[in-house]
């Protein structure tokens, strides 16, 4: 072998090592980027009653590395941000370009620095404020999210990071609310980790409707198959977790049954 084809050859395995160690998530990496979302949703000012503690999506993830690899700096058409499990919702998305490798940690403070500009329940009317990736970030409802990088050979700011968060935020008519302002986790339908609301059955079935059903309109003829509570997956879903609340209960029941999917 020659030396160019030598070093053609290492200059690929690089290049594939560099791309595999920018693109998988690892655990620790995966806790940097709940803690740094979870950190501006419980610092919000005013304080938000209801704003849930941010859990992570590999489906979510896995569609954020699929529309990082295409490189391009705009957002990934709606249809292609959508989740099935726990429930079928829709996603939003944040997205990050940069000319050097940048940690999760810095890429959501960037993204938050918007807070500057944030005020609740005012507009900036002619849209001069730009607010929406913080808005985003902690937009109350938007408890799941995935996140992926990619570089991107042959570009000015090759390090491409993006996530993606559901049920979306930055709901049309809304956007200077992201969440209710009040004592926190005054509106928490369970129990609360610090100033965020912990996820429940009722809350993830509320969450579900209220995502949905602004969306429906009389016009649809299949207008049930859109609401994200009536898909078999999350039906299964919350039929599962009611069989595994009702194994717990102390003490052991002798006439406890199975629940069971009714379609009526």
């Amino acid at each position: 072998m020659d030396n160019l084809s030598l070093i053609t050859c290492l200059c690929l395995i690089l290049l594939q090592v560099h791309g595999q160690q920018y693109e998988e998530s690892d655990p620790q990496e995966i806790k940097t980027i709940l803690d740094a979302h979870n950190h501006q949703r419980e610092t919000v000012s005013p304080s938000a009653t209801d704003m849930y503690k941010m859990e992570w999506s590999d489906e979510a993830a896995s569609n954020a590395l699929a529309a990082a690899r295409k490189c391009k700096f705009a957002h990934t058409p709606f249809q292609e941000r959508k989740i099935s499990q726990p429930f079928e919702a829709q996603c939003g998305e944040n997205i990050h370009m940069s000319s050097a490798d940048t940690g999760w940690r810095d890429i959501v403070e960037n993204w938050a620095s918007e807070k500057k500009d944030f005020v609740y329940g005012e507009t900036s009317g002619d849209g001069s404020r730009m607010v929406g990736h913080y808005t985003q970030i902690v937009w109350a409802n938007s408890h799941l999210v995935g996140c992926a990088k990619h570089y991107c050979h042959g570009t000015p700011y090759p390090y491409y990071s993006l996530c993606q968060y559901c049920p979306p935020g930055n709901i049309m008519g809304k956007e200077h609310r992201p969440y209710e302002s009040g004592t926190s986790c005054t509106a928490c339908r369970d129990s609360c980790d610090g100033k965020l609301c912990k996820m429940n059955l009722l809350a993830f079935v509320l969450i579900c409707l209220t995502t949905v059903l602004p969306q429906v309109t009389s016009q649809d003829v299949e207008a049930l198959d859109r609401l994200s509570c009536m898909h078999k997956s999350t039906q299964d879903y919350i039929v599962n977790r009611h069989n595994e609340l009702r194994s717990t209960v102390t003490p052991n029941p002798a006439n406890m049954l199975k629940l069971v999917n009714s379609n009526c």
